[in-house]
């Protein structure tokens, strides 16, 4: 069972009012087809059961400077600004990539700009998740609807134990369908960097690499990249004890602060949805 990421929240700074209204319109559809088969043996062909697999959708080069970057293992959650132009109900939303529904808050937002913090409750799926959230914003009498707008967000899991997706069988086979296991293939191939100030500090690609790990109880792990396409994706790794690699836990942060909704006294003309940050968040 997967415990509980432990998670910090960042200091928000105030951001500058205006529209954003050229976000994803939301998760595209489920393909169908897509499938991933690990294959384990050791090195004499046979078959290895009950190693732990980790996937991480992203560039090699890059993934390992997080892993051992103790800032990254210190960013636990991230934070998601919104402005309401007029006093309403608000529903907020995060959904997997596949449109699933995962977490949502509903509540009432003053006129100003608010601040939500989310990270808790979203279960990663593998060292790389991303998510879909929704603002929708009501009028308090009429229940019309005033604003709606859906934004990406990334988390890249530093934890070896919750980026793990499964286990090897009896054959040495982890067999996964659906394609939340490569996001990479659903969410845009860029989503905006933002800094605490909402300033645009470049953008996040995603790529068609599979990072697979293969770990043993103490740590140990063999790693293969492989390029991903729809349809069923063979990945064949050899367990070889006297090549193995070691990968030291990653530093748990502090537990977070619960879900709150902040008022952070920007007077706005517009309704707008800013972009997370820190994106990816840990």
């Amino acid at each position: 069972m997967r415990r509980s990421l432990l998670l910090s929240a960042l200091a928000a700074l105030l951001l500058t009012a205006g529209s954003c209204d050229d976000g994803p319109s939301g998760p595209p559809p489920p393909e169908e087809g897509f499938s991933i088969r690990v294959e384990v043996v050791d090195d004499q062909g046979q078959p290895v059961e009950g190693l732990d697999v980790a996937l991480w959708n992203r560039p090699t080069r890059n993934l390992n400077d997080y892993l051992q970057d103790d800032f990254f293992k210190r960013r636990a959650a991230t934070s998601v600004r919104f402005v309401a132009a007029e006093t309403c109900s608000i529903e907020f939303r995060v959904d997997d990539v596949l449109g699933r529904p995962l977490w949502n808050y509903s509540g009432r937002a003053a006129v100003g700009a608010h601040e939500l913090k989310v990270g808790p409750d979203l279960e990663p799926t593998g060292g790389l998740t991303i998510y879909a959230y929704t603002l929708t914003c009501y009028d308090d009498t009429t229940g019309a609807e005033l604003f709606s707008d859906t934004k990406y967000m990334t988390r890249l899991e530093v934890d070896r134990d919750l980026a793990v997706v499964g286990k090897t069988d009896g054959m040495g086979w982890l067999e996964l369908a659906g394609e939340v296991w490569a996001p990479a293939l659903h969410a845009p191939e860029e989503m905006p960097i933002v800094d605490e100030t909402g300033t645009q500090m470049g953008v996040f690609s995603l790529v068609d690499t599979l990072m697979v790990r293969i770990y043993d109880a103490d740590g140990n792990y063999v790693q293969v990249d492989r390029p991903i396409t729809e349809g069923t994706n063979v990945i064949k790794a050899t367990w070889d004890i006297t090549a193995l690699k070691r990968q030291e836990p990653a530093a748990s942060g502090a537990l977070p602060p619960p879900v709150r909704l902040v008022d952070v006294g920007e007077v706005p003309e517009v309704f707008s949805l800013r972009q997370n940050y820190p994106n990816p968040f840990n």
